[in-house]
């Protein structure tokens, strides 16, 4: 769940707000590293989670995403690699 004071605080720097199940992380990852061969931190993945389960929305449109983070503990390799990409 979402901490409603930061919430409340990026609500008018920003168009459009999702919140990204902990299922579509690893999925979201593995997407990275196939198309855009880049490893991040699940929290950096988190956008891309959020842009594929809302294509709809954005096609046609510019998307901006700010990739950040690659503390990657190498324990979720195994996952991350069983995981499908989500595109």
């Amino acid at each position: 769940m979402p901490i409603q004071p930061i919430v409340d605080e990026l609500i008018p720097l920003i168009d459009d707000l999702w919140l990204v199940s902990e299922s579509e992380i690893l999925p979201a990852i593995n997407t990275l590293m196939k198309y855009e061969s880049i490893m991040v931190e699940p929290s950096a993945a988190i956008g891309i989670g959020g842009i594929v389960a809302n294509q709809n929305l954005l096609k046609g449109g510019k998307v901006a995403m700010i990739i950040t983070g690659a503390h990657l503990d190498h324990k979720l390799m195994p996952q991350i690699i069983e995981s499908s990409p989500l595109v």
